[in-house]
């Protein structure tokens, strides 16, 4: 699979975007008929998934015996409250927003060095080749086999991390975090590097303008729309992430994802975490990753910046 994959990625280019920018313009059905048909389905499909969104919501403002019974009760803002206020439940949320931004950036940084020797040289280096190739084993791989290589591998003293057993601690989850982001952020990256205008940077080069120096004022910022959006998906990949971080996670700092899980057992649903029941307790968690996400997606989304400022 590994071989199929980087012969179908060498055979063409995919570029990030249009070079030329073209407004996205609706498209008007002409005939009556299937105009309602579409608009039907359409807001079909919209109501179906906005529907569960909205329930969560609601129930996030009553206590646990509502949400079993599905009957809606008194409402509160005692619960959020209590969430956001008591460090035993606000501190699993903290660290998953902290290791996914942390994990989220290193993946971008180690892709963006790989993505500009590949896509600068051409893979003549038989070295970058093999980077390159490597950075597809995080994607053929279950995340559960993922973490039990890495703690197979760290879990006894090696001179590359200076003879420290990782097990345990607090830095393996964020290397298992890292890893799993590299090929999405390779991907689009490459993406990006080939679908920008060179003659930019051949200029610069030109006038003197150093290897540094035209990376940081000409090459990144015809990138950063596209940077923020690879960084937006990584962050979203990881915070409420289980599979990966039930094997990594270290016991001083529970991630999001595993207190989730744990919320979800029936011995723990009315009891759960901390001042608020289980149930209730991940109906928030929810309804705070959605405003997070949401807040993302819109300063993804935003409208790109005009030609003139630096930026494609």
């Amino acid at each position: 699979m590994l071989l199929v994959g980087r012969w179908l990625d060498q055979r063409k280019r995919y570029a990030f975007k249009t070079k030329v920018s073209a407004p996205m313009r609706k498209q008007k059905i002409t005939k009556p008929f299937w105009n309602i048909l579409v608009h039907i389905g359409a807001y079909l499909i919209w109501s179906i998934l906005l529907l569960p969104l909205i329930a969560t919501v609601i129930f996030s403002f009553t206590n646990a015996t509502a949400v079993i019974t599905a009957k809606l009760g008194h409402f509160t803002l005692a619960n959020y409250l209590a969430i956001l206020s008591t460090p035993e439940t606000l501190n699993p949320f903290i660290t998953s927003i902290v290791y996914s931004i942390l994990s989220a950036a290193m993946a971008i940084l180690i892709s963006m060095l790989v993505a500009r020797m590949v896509t600068a040289r051409r893979q003549t280096n038989p070295l970058e080749k093999t980077m390159s190739a490597v950075m597809y084993i995080p994607w053929l791989l279950p995340a559960p086999l993922i973490a039990i290589g890495l703690i197979t591998t760290f879990g006894v003293q090696h001179l590359i991390v200076a003879n420290q057993v990782l097990t345990g601690g607090l830095l393996l989850m964020f290397i298992g975090y890292t890893v799993t982001r590299l090929l999405f952020s390779l991907k689009f990256l490459e993406s990006i590097f080939y679908s920008m205008d060179g003659n930019y940077e051949e200029a610069a080069q030109s006038l003197g303008a150093s290897l540094l120096y035209r990376f940081w004022t000409v090459v990144l910022p015809q990138m950063k729309d596209g940077i923020l959006a690879i960084f937006a998906m990584n962050v979203l990949a990881h915070l409420a992430d289980y599979d990966l971080s039930v094997f990594l996670f270290s016991p001083l700092l529970q991630p999001l994802g595993v207190v989730i899980k744990a919320n979800t057992d029936p011995s723990n649903a009315l009891t759960g975490s901390g001042a608020v029941n289980g149930v209730v307790a991940n109906l928030i968690y929810s309804v705070l990753l959605m405003i997070i996400s949401s807040v993302l997606l819109i300063i993804v989304r935003r409208r790109p910046t005009k030609a003139g400022n630096g930026l494609i």
